[in-house]
């Protein structure tokens, strides 16, 4: 009776549509712990997903949220070319939220990897740190990355320049956006 709606057929988010809506200031955080959801189970149901969110991203094409989570279900379906498709369609739309729009980007470098495509891969990386910069929570989690792939490639100093860049950097406890704390750590040891 507050007016908190599911919004969205898959990856529902909690929102409320009140323009007055008073939330405590105590944090609320709703998680679903898929840890210990079974693989098979997860993987049985991406062909229901990819069909609800092809005919949500039909009536709603302008959906962030949904081409993001259809790029996310194309990918895990395999079909790595798809949706690399719909994370660049996501990364040119500057409307929703600001952090998928990064993680977007880092999916874009994932997938561009993914098909050895390793200048294309580093240039969605760098994008991706430049978006947290411009968000004001820098994430050198593209960094490690292209420096991963120098490395990889035969790249040593370049390798050396990313990895040791991206090494200054604490992790953000306050980060709006998960940071891989173990990537990092691992990193700075290394």
């Amino acid at each position: 009776g507050r007016g908190w709606r599911w919004k969205h057929p898959v990856h529902e988010m909690l929102c409320n549509d009140k323009p007055n809506c008073i939330v405590s200031k105590t944090k609320i955080r709703v998680c679903q712990d898929r840890s210990t959801t079974e693989l098979k189970k997860f993987k049985s149901r991406l062909p229901w997903d990819l069909a609800v969110l092809n005919a949500e991203h039909l009536e709603k094409n302008q959906c962030t949220r949904t081409m993001f989570y259809l790029a996310q279900t194309l990918s895990a379906l395999g079909k790595k070319k798809e949706a690399l498709e719909m994370y660049m369609k996501r990364c040119a739309s500057s409307e929703g939220d600001s952090w998928e729009k990064y993680r977007a980007m880092i999916r874009c470098g994932d997938t561009y990897a993914f098909f050895s495509k390793v200048n294309e891969a580093i240039d969605w990386y760098l994008r991706a740190v430049s978006e947290s910069e411009r968000l004001g929570t820098f994430n050198p989690t593209g960094l490690i990355h292209a420096g991963r792939i120098c490395r990889q490639i035969g790249r040593p100093k370049l390798a050396y320049m990313y990895l040791r860049y991206a090494a200054q950097f604490d992790v953000d406890d306050n980060s709006p956006y998960h940071v891989d704390t173990n990537l990092m750590y691992f990193t700075k040891w290394n």
